[in-house]
């Protein structure tokens, strides 16, 4: 198609009437910037009515433009401006990836996601790859809770560091440092509790090995065992090493 509206295939009555001319890169300079007031919640100075936005918008991602296909599929999963239609939103949302926009299949995923239909959100969400924070954070979601997918704490958490080193400036780095610290707290009892059973099996009273563990060096050394054994995958900081360790101490 020419960067020129073509009247036969929109209709000269659909045009809006607040577009600066019929070009498709000036149309689609007036809609970015309704959009960018919309987000930033700045008056609109883009001289588009909201009803003019978004037929700019339906031409625009008509016409395959990446960009507006993933705003106008926006407008539709939320009924901004139109009403909520989230097949036609997953529709513009893949044109928009098939246009470059990978984006598009990570937004896919997170709506098949939000409808816990988990196989086709995984599905899409690995097609967009590392494309997006809120892609990247559900993806890593679904290894963390085990979601169709087996549950895998070393990806997610490669994932959500992912998250952390890439998109300081995202809305998920927040949320990603606190998985990963809950992870890591979770990682950490898990691996206290099996030291626990092994010095139990040894034979040593409960009211000792508690007494014992609490000791704020001995609380160190199996904090430092387990940062070895799970970062470095190291056999000699393992629960049963440490265990060891801490019965010749003792």
């Amino acid at each position: 198609m020419s960067n020129c509206i073509n009247e036969n295939l929109y209709g000269a009555d659909y045009l809006p009437e607040n577009v600066a001319d019929t070009n498709l890169h000036a149309m689609c300079e007036q809609a970015r910037r309704y959009y960018m007031c919309e987000v930033l919640g700045i008056a609109n100075d883009s001289g588009l009515t909201e009803e003019d936005y978004i037929r700019c918008l339906k031409i625009l991602a008509k016409s395959g433009n990446g960009e507006m296909c993933i705003i106008y599929g926006d407008a539709l999963k939320d009924g901004r401006g139109v009403e909520i239609n989230r097949k036609k939103a997953k529709k513009y949302f893949k044109k928009a990836a098939e246009n470059g926009q990978i984006f598009g299949y990570g937004l896919i995923g997170m709506m098949y996601y939000e409808e816990q239909n988990y196989k086709k959100a995984f599905k899409y969400l690995k097609m967009a790859g590392k494309v997006g924070d809120c892609t990247v954070f559900t993806l890593a979601e679904m290894y963390q809770k085990g979601l169709y997918v087996k549950k895998n704490l070393k990806k997610a958490v490669k994932l959500y560091e992912y998250i952390v080193d890439n998109y300081e400036m995202g809305d998920y780095f927040d949320k990603a440092k606190e998985r990963l610290r809950e992870i890591c707290d979770t990682e950490y009892e898990e691996f206290k509790e099996k030291v626990f059973a092994l010095f139990m099996k040894i034979g040593y009273a409960e009211d000792e090995i508690n007494a014992y563990f609490s000791r704020p060096d001995i609380e160190e050394l199996i904090e430092r065992n387990y940062e070895g054994y799970t970062k470095r995958d190291v056999a000699g900081y393992s629960p049963e090493a440490t265990a060891g360790c801490l019965d010749m101490m003792y």
